[in-house]
């Protein structure tokens, strides 16, 4: 299997002022070949947890994402909760929660991106 490769991208000083929309954003080449380009959705400072994030537009909606707290002391799972604003089309706010896990054994390397990657 081929090692996978990240790059985290940096704003370039030459071309438009929307190519800043690119600083801090990933592209991510797969042990198949392919490569996605990994946005970010949004930024917190550095802060114990509990903390939200910032409400981001992601996939037609206005996201609330928060980080509860480290379910595990070394870091490697977390649990949160999310809520957006599906509206209409579901009858209001859907809200729930969520864990993740990272480290040896969470299949992060083989797993494919769902939020705001565009494979290529």
């Amino acid at each position: 299997m081929a090692s996978r490769r990240d790059w985290k991208l940096k704003a370039n000083t030459g071309g438009g002022q929307t190519g800043g929309f690119l600083d801090k954003c990933e592209i991510r080449e797969n042990a198949d070949g392919s490569y996605d380009l990994i946005a970010v959705l949004a930024t917190h400072p550095p802060h114990e947890a509990p903390f939200n994030f910032p409400p981001f537009a992601y996939r037609g909606f206005v996201w609330h994402v928060g980080i509860g707290e480290f379910a595990v002391p070394d870091r490697n799972e977390l649990e949160g909760t999310w809520r957006n604003n599906a509206g209409p089309r579901t009858e209001g706010e859907e809200d729930g929660t969520y864990t993740g896990q990272a480290g040896p054994g969470s299949g992060a390397d083989d797993c494919e991106e769902d939020a705001a990657s565009a494979s290529a």
